[in-house]
């Protein structure tokens, strides 16, 4: 027989002699951790979807508007001051293409505003980054470069870069830049994917 043991929590302020691990019910309930009731886990990352801090933006080049070659997708982030973003940057090219990010990006103008969507799709929370997608803007260091091999000619295969990881500075803006060097025109995507932890 299985037995379910319900406890009542001693005040965090107070010592206790004996320690048992314990973990919050549905029902607002606390009981101890056994084989029975196993300790329940997930990753922060799945933890920041869940209360609805995960965010993502996308500009993609697909059939009928395909990417020039050395044309670029370019996004450019800016979190708001006192925001924390861990961002992940994801890109493919249906050829060769190369793979930049800028810090501290100045003069951006223009550019179409992308309001960054929750991925938490009940969710109300608002992200406190600020997106641009094609604006023009002043380079003033490049902090990442990859080339993304997807081969060459009509049949080229194309490449993709995923799960490169950034912790960005509150109020500095990025410019997340995707170039098409395949030597024609090719669908291309740039993906970024972001959490606010508070």
């Amino acid at each position: 027989m299985t037995t379910r043991v319900n406890v009542g929590r001693e005040s965090h302020t107070t010592d206790a002699r004996f320690v048992a691990l314990t973990q919050q019910t549905r029902d607002d309930k606390q009981v101890a951790v056994s084989v029975f009731d196993p300790l329940c886990m997930i990753s922060t990352k799945e933890q920041n979807l869940r209360d609805g801090k995960s965010f993502y933006v996308f500009s993609a080049r697909l059939t009928g508007n395909l990417l020039a070659d050395s044309g670029t997708i370019d996004v450019v982030v800016t979190p708001n001051p006192n925001t924390n973003v861990c961002l992940n940057a994801t890109v493919q090219c249906g050829g060769n293409a190369e793979f930049y990010v800028h810090e501290n990006v100045t003069n951006v103008t223009g550019g179409t505003i992308f309001i960054p969507i929750n991925r938490n799709r009940r969710s109300t929370n608002v992200s406190q980054v600020g997106v641009l997608i094609q604006p023009t803007v002043t380079l003033n260091g490049v902090i990442y470069e990859e080339i993304v091999l997807g081969g060459s000619g009509g049949n080229a295969s194309g490449g993709v870069v995923d799960g490169i990881d950034y912790i960005l500075k509150p109020d500095v803006s990025y410019l997340f830049r995707l170039k098409n060097v395949s030597g024609q025109a090719r669908l291309a995507e740039l993906q970024l994917t972001w959490c606010e932890p508070t």
